[in-house]
């Protein structure tokens, strides 16, 4: 059985990253700061939002050792108020994505 996000992110076919009640990049960055996350934090959202690009291979893990899925990005990163507060995480960044259950 899937625990936390990965359920919605095999359903989906997305690959979720924040947090995201923020906003998008980089419009997020200094409110992120102004609410106690730290520069690596913010970094790891720059990351994602500027660097995974469509062909790159990901893994779906919760954690450092619970691995669910592996995929490939099929999008470009977007910010979609559509997937909510994901386990009141404010996991709402995201990019398209092709996922198969590991």
């Amino acid at each position: 059985e899937y625990t936390h996000y990965a359920k919605l992110c095999l359903e989906k076919d997305t690959i979720i990253y924040g947090p995201g009640k923020w906003g998008a990049w980089p419009d997020c960055a200094v409110p992120m700061l102004q609410n106690g996350r730290t520069a690596m934090q913010v970094g790891i959202v720059r990351r994602f939002a500027e660097d995974i690009k469509k062909g790159d291979l990901v893994v779906l893990r919760v954690g450092t050792q619970n691995v669910y899925g592996v995929g490939e990005v099929v999008g470009d990163y977007d910010w979609n108020e559509a997937f909510g507060n994901v386990q009141n995480l404010g996991l709402t960044t995201y990019a398209p994505g092709t996922l198969v259950v590991a």
